[in-house]
């Protein structure tokens, strides 16, 4: 009896043996698989990868005369820029002269005339002065007329210079000359300027 039983514990040995084999089989197996599959999705994915990256480049070379053109643009705007800068400034003091001019035209009292506008910025301290000289029959018009400027939002500091009293053709007149300050044309001051003060 006792060689059955020890033949019988080599079968149950061999059938363990089977049976750890088999499982070590398709355990192996199934790592293969798992292994060549996940191969497969890293070499497709790396295939994705690798299309996208050619269609980028190519998309990134068909845009390279694009960026080109705009960085060239840019260089252009840039040395444009002063250029646009002096021009938006001579468009604001052309349209505050206008501005001002206009004012003469529908404000000036009647009888009386304007025969000069200068305009000259001599004190490199102060803005613009305009000097406003003309005749009137009388020296009501002309305070009237100086009333009237001070209100013109573009000129601050009117002053009568002169009244004087002038002979002309028709008669006696009066020659007057008001002077101003065209807003907004006085240099800036710095900080240390207006700390000074």
């Amino acid at each position: 009896m006792p060689y059955i039983n020890l033949i019988q514990e080599q079968r149950a040995s061999s059938r363990k043996n089977e049976v750890r084999a088999r499982a070590g089989f398709f355990t192996f197996v199934g790592v293969g698989v798992v292994s060549v599959l996940s191969y497969g999705g890293l070499f497709l994915k790396n295939a994705d990868l690798k299309d996208k990256e050619a269609s980028l480049v190519l998309e990134l070379q068909r845009l390279e005369p694009m960026k080109k053109q705009i960085e060239a643009n840019k260089e252009i705007e840039s040395g444009l820029q002063p250029r646009l800068v002096s021009l938006e400034e001579a468009q604001q003091l052309t349209d505050r002269w206008i501005h001002i001019l206009n004012h003469f035209t529908t404000q000036t009292p009647k009888n009386t005339w304007l025969t000069n506008v200068r305009s000259a910025a001599n004190d490199p301290q102060k803005g613009v002065m305009v000097s406003l000289i003309g005749m009137s029959t009388s020296q009501d018009p002309v305070g009237e007329f100086m009333q009237r400027v001070q209100n013109e939002p573009n000129l601050t500091g009117v002053n009568l210079k002169y009244t004087n009293e002038k002979p002309t053709l028709g008669g006696p007149a009066i020659e007057f000359e008001l002077e101003a300050e065209v807003a907004g044309t006085a240099p800036k001051k710095t900080k240390e300027e207006e700390d000074a003060k």
